[in-house]
């Protein structure tokens, strides 16, 4: 969610990622508002060369994964080959996610998560029925 409005889209779950990340070309056709890092942020290559760095982060976004699960998010952007976002190593230690990998699904959320980040569906009513008499 962004300016009360709803973006659908699916996210990479990368355990090779450090922090979440989202597209820049995606920040600009939703014109997600950045904010400069004081200091940028040096990415590195498996064997520690040095690629580029990463100067913005997204101001805080609501996510919602799996219809109820939501949270408040920021976004280092950065361009990202395999998708316009990606959910970091970060992410995943926060929410400690339990993944179908068979399905593509996540099944369960952390103790954390029941606390913090799941919303339930609105009750519903219940009328109690009068038990008869014998």
């Amino acid at each position: 969610f962004f300016n009360s409005e709803q973006f659908t889209l699916e996210a990479l779950v990368d355990s090779g990622r450090e922090q979440s990340l989202m597209d820049p070309d995606l920040v600009k056709r939703w014109k997600i508002p950045t904010v400069r890092l004081p200091t940028p942020l040096s990415v590195s290559s498996l064997d520690d060369r040095n690629l580029s760095t990463i100067a913005h982060q997204t101001i805080p976004l609501q996510l919602r994964v799996s219809g109820n699960h939501t949270e408040q998010i920021e976004f280092f952007v950065f361009p990202s080959p395999q998708s316009l976002v990606v959910l970091g190593h970060s992410w995943l230690e926060l929410h400690n996610p339990q993944l179908d990998w068979s399905r593509n699904q996540i099944t369960g959320w952390s103790p954390n998560c029941s606390q913090n980040c799941l919303r339930s569906v609105s009750p519903s009513r219940c009328h109690p029925t009068p038990l008869e008499e014998e």
